[in-house]
């Protein structure tokens, strides 16, 4: 089983949710959030700062750790183990970019927190989605199976 282990920065402003458009990978056209692995020699909250930046254009601090939380996807017999630790952060600079890092998305945006679906975002958004609605985060793992791979962005 191939294990993803990375962090991941949660932005709200007026219901909405700052996301990134993945271009490769298990996610390709849904939604995520800015995030990704560490570096050699970086901790934790300088891989949420830098991944935020180089996804989205802006800096931020972060505010709050609400922990590490994981799930499976299953697609095409293969499984992934995707931990994350997932960050709460305010925009602290810089200017949103549309054109996102040369690495694994291709810009960012925000989103109505109503308009993401499991059928056009990542686990991850999905999770926090819930956590902004009731507060509450499962610590229970999710599994996915049969994980559908888009083949267009989708149209919120």
């Amino acid at each position: 089983m191939y294990r993803h282990i990375g962090v991941y920065g949660i932005c709200v402003v007026n219901q909405q949710l700052l996301v990134v458009h993945k271009k490769r990978g298990p996610y390709i056209y849904r939604y995520d959030l800015p995030g990704g692995r560490m570096e050699e020699h970086e901790t934790l909250l300088e891989a949420v700062v830098r991944e935020f930046h180089e996804e989205t254009g802006l800096d931020v601090e972060v505010t709050q750790s609400l922990g590490l939380y994981d799930f499976v996807i299953t697609r095409l017999e293969k499984a992934e183990h995707h931990v994350a630790g997932l960050y709460l952060v305010t925009i602290t600079g810089g200017q949103i970019s549309a054109e996102g890092d040369d690495h694994d998305s291709s810009g960012a945006q925000w989103v109505d927190i109503d308009k993401l679906r499991e059928d056009i975002a990542s686990p991850l958004v999905m999770k926090v989605i819930r956590y902004i609605q009731t507060g509450k985060l499962n610590l229970q793992t999710v599994y996915y199976q049969d994980w559908l791979i888009l083949d267009a962005p989708p149209n919120v």
